[in-house]
């Protein structure tokens, strides 16, 4: 601001634009405010609108030349007025828009387009996220925004940029929204069945593709159980946990049969997903596979041990070496130093069904149901 008034204003103008008092926020009344040769008195107008979140069209329609003043912050801000309006009757001054030489402008301009279903180039909108260059924008609203025309490739570039999955109120409408839109997008679901971001979240949350399949309500539910028996062990893993989020009990039978196919991933999803349906018919079941999975647990946290106690028996049994061997081999213990293993996330293997993942969806069906257990 204090580089704006040295530039394109000045600070008696902005203390006169200070002591006005603006009561009637009508359009009526805001008009001549808008028209001010004080650019403040301008910016003053705008700010109480945008405030006071007005983008009508009968807002819209008294804006005059502020979208393209001078002054930017008034330009800034008069762009923001007509992206919110969503009113196609803009969409050439948006597109021209893209072109003006201030960033906030330009992703503004980019932001109104997706709004009225005519997204600016992709490219525009990952630079956006990437930068979370925002500008006032809630960061919902532009992924709302693109979900105007949720196809597979805004899918695509939403999924580059996932929404933390949780209890948020702005997240949860925001995926909410989505889901909703993407339900309507037969290749955009495809797309979401077949999303995997590995290390995008621990193992016991669902991700941003899942959370947004289980938004689509009744229109995917039967994609979600073609998935359960699909080849792809990724999509079998976003199916369960869709149908898991979305409290489909009906899925059940469905999923403990999938258990059947082998892929750790999946039967991981699965396992999860049985848990927060507290599936009950599914105990035999997870108690089999608890059994099958245990030694192999037990072999894996034995390999890791060994692993890690081989530099020991190294050292302790290897006497004939050379001094500069000796400091190579020093330098490389140095620099991976072994870690505790009972320090190591075991959770944290989403691609190895474990016994935690099991018993957490014993947990979740409740001690009562698993007692003989």
């Amino acid at each position: 601001m204090t580089f704006a008034v040295r530039e394109t204003g000045s600070l008696v103008e902005k203390e006169a634009a200070d002591k006005i008092r603006i009561s009637d926020l009508e359009p009526r009344s805001m008009a001549p405010l808008l028209r001010d040769p004080n650019p403040f008195v301008r910016l003053k107008a705008l700010t109480i609108i945008v405030q006071i979140q007005r983008s009508g069209a009968e807002w819209t329609g008294i804006l005059g030349s502020t979208p393209e003043d001078a002054f930017l912050p008034v330009r800034r801000l008069a762009v923001r007025v007509i992206a919110h309006s969503e009113s196609p009757e803009w969409s050439n001054f948006l597109e021209k828009g893209l072109q003006d030489q201030d960033q906030q402008v330009r992703d503004s301009c980019a932001i109104g387009l997706a709004l009225i279903g005519r997204p600016a180039p992709i490219d525009l909108y990952d630079s956006i996220l990437w930068g979370d260059r925002s500008n006032g924008w809630p960061i919902p609203d532009v992924y709302g925004a693109l979900s105007k025309q949720p196809t597979p490739d805004v899918m695509s570039l939403l999924l580059r940029h996932p929404i933390v999955v949780d209890d948020f109120e702005d997240r949860v409408r925001a995926i909410d929204r989505i889901g909703k839109a993407a339900a309507g997008y037969p290749k955009t679901i495809e797309l979401l069945l077949h999303w995997r971001n590995p290390g995008e979240t621990h193992w016991s949350h669902p991700t941003f593709a899942q959370a947004l399949l289980a938004s689509g309500g009744q229109t995917v539910r039967a994609p979600l159980y073609d998935a359960l028996s699909a080849p792809d062990r990724v999509a079998r893993s976003n199916g369960a946990r869709a149908l898991a989020l979305m409290k489909d009990q009906s899925a059940i039978p469905r999923l403990i049969a999938a258990l059947d196919l082998e892929s750790g991933l999946s039967r991981v999803s699965i396992v999860w997903a049985l848990g927060k349906l507290r599936a009950t018919a599914a105990i035999p079941k997870l108690v089999d596979l608890y059994l099958s999975v245990a030694p192999r647990s037990a072999s894996l946290r034995g390999d890791l041990v060994m692993a890690q106690a081989g530099q020991h028996i190294y050292w302790q049994y290897e006497q004939i070496n050379s001094v500069d061997a000796l400091k190579a081999s020093w330098d490389a213990l140095a620099g991976q130093p072994a870690q505790d293993p009972r320090a190591q996330s075991w959770e944290g293997r989403d691609d190895t069904l474990m016994t935690e993942h099991i018993l957490a969806a014993l947990a979740e069906i409740g001690p009562m149901s698993a007692q003989d257990f």
